[in-house]
């Protein structure tokens, strides 16, 4: 008989028939034994001791409290639920932790105890990290000069250090990421070196400092520095879609360790690596600054970003020499401002003013009537200038100046009492009051005007008029000191309004900024609209006198800080050009844009010749350094002895020491000759069109002869731009026993020096380290016998 079961049935289910045994309740012993350790933690907690024999804090509370309750918010496993559920639902392994932690005193502890583990744990990385990154530093020097920055071959897998004498190996599983590939497979290990500075003889950086089992190779982590330093590029982002890319090009998919399948998630191993690369690139500077002895001056140019960055900072220098070309409009006269301006600056500020360039062509163009029978010139509006500076010092010092625009701000205060009186003339409550505040007022007035007396400037006005003029000028200070204040909320925001600009500012941060602005706006167009009222009162009462003009808001917001319209000249010094006349005032603002733009024009020849010496200066030592490597007859050892005795080669051996630093000394010798090249165009371009300095012929001597050398040894098959690759940089004449050259220098050869026995096995495993001992011990047992056989 053929046995039926139901399709829908699930096959981990008993059969039909028989009932599942209910599991056993939890003891009252198990359960006394946890209410003890739940007290205990709650004393615990509360600074009590939890047993009289317990000593100090050692900080493993959590691991004690995991004994009994789970991690966060973990739920127990489903062979758990199913396994330890009886018949009326209650739980054998696992509790409900809310019934004993109510307050959640016991979870914070937990999560606080663990918060420190995972900082202990960081902090030893970080250790190791610092322990290896010397050693590491000069492996990867070493390997960049011997392999010519990798590019003699495809792997370097098989490759170990040339110091290393070891003939018995280990293998490790590791996954390893290339840019064109991944792979897992067994890499080589020895005993003389720890594991992550053998993996960079073999091409790759570590992503753990200890036994790592994931590698990037350094082209990858070379492509993803260049990469980083000209463009937006994150670790995530770089490392998922570089591995999107290899999963297309792989047989078998990348998954994690544990069983699961699920796909690797290498973002946090590139992080490591990538950080790594970074260090070593640190260390690989601060080598050539000691080496070198720089100063502090080569030091920051060492620390400059990309070369491309520096050369688009030097191209935007240069853009302004590029805008010299003629202007479109004629001339002024030979008698007007263009006399004694020098050709490229009026070019330069016909082309980048143009609005401004047509104004003063047309002032020029016009006579001057403080000076008959001449035009405005060039000479006339720097007299004019330096009388307003001149004056804007006195008068800043003046105390007469404060007083009476104290004065003025007193006559305000009464004509708004005044109106305010005449629109509530039917509150009699107030009257008594007023009426105090407006004796008080007039007495304020009449001491005012006893230490003011009668302004020169105001002399042929009535005292209508001087109240009014007064009450005009305290009015524009009122408007000034709100436009300054408004200005200065405003400042954080001017990187946004221009073009391809940024603020770092938070959006709670802009709003508070927008909040201080609508209220500075509110008070400047009230005293906007007080300064309008009596300035058109005066204009209409004495149309023949001069006064501040009127202003719509709109037009004071687009105006700048040193705008003629605040000259308070019309205020203190009615009988001068500066002060009254409008073409003197365009004038001496012209005069002073084309000195600005002449001044930039200097400091742009200037800081092209630095860089020019600069480059030179380095050019010329490190090709004395590297030539000296070159030659049997000089000693070479005078430019090199503070790289050998540096601390992040103090664990090379003296020939990988030699390597490394004629390969530090050619990168940076190829990085100072291509930054020449990309110059020369352009900076041959400013000496021309910049004022000729002492020392320029000198300067371009040496400029063009090192490139020509360079031009020389590469049409010959030398001058190698790889990094690294001093063999061929320079036809080689060295005799190949280098290191007899050494003898009596003192260097100390660190490769030479007996590792410790814990760091030389602190990277084996268990049975690694058993099948060494073994093929050791038949390895003497064979030499035994061959000794025995030779004696008998």
């Amino acid at each position: 008989m053929v046995r039926r079961v139901r399709v829908c049935r699930s096959p981990n289910a008993s059969p039909p028939g028989k009932k599942k045994r209910a599991s056993p309740k939890p003891k009252a012993e198990a359960e006394a034994k946890f209410q003890r350790d739940v007290q205990q933690a709650r004393q615990l907690l509360h600074g009590l001791s939890v047993s009289p024999e317990a000593g100090p804090c050692t900080h493993d509370y959590d691991a004690q409290l995991n004994q009994f309750m789970p991690y966060g918010d973990e739920e127990p496993s489903e062979d758990e639920e199913e396994g330890g559920n009886d018949d009326d639902g209650v739980g054998s392994g696992w509790v409900n932790m809310k019934d004993f932690d109510e307050d959640g005193s016991i979870r914070r502890f937990v999560a606080k105890q663990r918060e420190y583990h995972y900082a202990q744990q960081r902090d030893k990385l970080r250790m190791q990290w610092a322990e290896i990154e010397n050693q590491l530093t000069a492996a990867y020097l070493e390997c960049q000069a011997t392999t010519t920055n990798w590019t003699t071959q495809f792997s370097y897998l098989d490759d170990v250090s040339k110091d290393c004498q070891c003939e018995v190996f280990h293998h490790h599983n590791m996954d390893l990421v290339d840019i064109l590939g991944r792979k897992s497979q067994s890499v080589k290990f020895c005993r003389c070196l720890p594991e992550p500075i053998q993996l960079v003889f073999q091409g790759f950086l570590p992503a753990s400092p200890s036994q790592p089992r994931t590698g990037f190779s350094i082209r990858l982590l070379q492509l993803h520095h260049h990469l980083w330093l000209t463009s937006v590029c994150s670790v995530s982002g770089f490392i998922e879609g570089l591995m999107n890319f290899l999963d297309t090009r792989s047989a078998k998919p990348l998954k994690a360790r544990g069983g699961r399948g699920t796909r690797r998630n290498l973002t946090q191993p590139f992080s490591n690596a990538s950080h790594l690369f970074s260090r070593v690139k640190v260390l690989s500077n601060q080598l050539l600054q000691e080496g070198l002895q720089m100063k502090p001056a080569d030091v920051w140019a060492l620390k400059d970003g990309a070369e491309d960055v520096q050369t688009n900072q030097l191209a935007l220098s240069i853009h302004v020499l590029k805008l010299t070309r003629p202007p479109t409009t004629p001339e002024a006269s030979p008698h007007g401002i263009n006399a004694t301006i020098p050709g490229s600056s009026r070019r330069h500020v016909a082309t980048m003013f143009p609005w401004r360039w047509q104004t003063s062509i047309k002032v020029a163009r016009k006579a001057n009537p403080y000076q008959p029978g001449t035009n405005y010139n060039s000479a006339y509006f720097k007299t004019q200038w330096e009388a307003e500076r001149a004056a804007n010092r006195t008068t800043a010092k003046d105390i007469k100046v404060r007083q009476q625009i104290e004065l003025g701000k007193l006559l305000c205060l009464e004509a708004k009492m005044y109106e305010t009186w005449a629109n509530d003339t039917d509150n009699e409550e107030h009257t008594f009051k007023r009426l105090d505040d407006f004796q008080t007022i007039a007495k304020d007035i009449e001491a005012q005007r006893k230490k003011v007396g009668l302004p020169e400037s105001l002399s042929r006005l009535p005292p209508t008029a001087i109240d009014l003029f007064l009450k005009v000028w305290y009015a524009k200070t009122e408007v000034r000191t709100r436009f300054l204040a408004l200005r200065a909320e405003q400042r954080p925001l001017d990187p946004e309004n221009k073009v391809g600009g940024g603020s770092k500012l938070g959006q709670h941060e802009k709003e508070r900024i927008m909040t201080a602005i609508s209220k500075r706006s509110k008070t400047m167009k009230k005293a906007l609209a007080t300064y309008n009222k009596v300035a058109q009162q005066f204009q209409a009462d004495f149309p023949d006198h001069r006064c501040s003009p009127v202003i719509e808001y709109l037009d004071l917001l687009q105006l700048e800080s040193d705008d003629p319209f605040w000259n308070d000249g019309v205020f203190t010094h009615l009988n001068e050009p500066w002060a009254v006349d409008h073409k003197t005032q365009m004038g001496m603002r012209a005069l002073a844009r084309v000195q600005r733009g002449q001044e930039e024009l200097r400091r742009v020849g200037w800081e092209v010749r630095r860089a020019m010496r600069w480059a030179t200066e380095v050019h010329q030592q490190l090709w004395t350094i590297l030539d000296a490597l070159n030659h049997p007859d000089v000693d070479f050892h005078i430019f090199i002895e503070a790289f050998l005795t540096n601390a992040v080669l103090s664990s090379s051996s003296l020939r990988a020491k030699i390597v490394l630093v004629r390969g530090l000394l050619h990168t940076e010798f190829i990085r100072v000759f291509t930054l020449q090249v990309r110059w020369d165009r352009k900076l041959m371009e400013v000496l021309m069109k910049t004022p000729h300095q002492v020392g320029d012929d000198e300067l371009m001597t040496i400029w063009k002869s090192q490139l020509y050398k360079m031009a020389q040894l590469q049409l010959n098959g030398f001058g190698s731009a790889i990094s690294g690759d001093y063999e061929h940089l320079m036809p080689q004449i060295m005799d190949e026993n280098l290191l007899d050259r050494f003898d009596g220098v003192g260097v100390n050869d660190g490769f030479n020096q007996e590792p410790g026995e814990e760091d030389a096995l602190s990277d084996i495993n268990e049975e690694d380290w058993q099948n060494i001992i073994d093929e050791g011990m038949m390895q003497n047992m064979l030499n035994v016998d061959g000794r025995n056989d030779v004696e008998g």
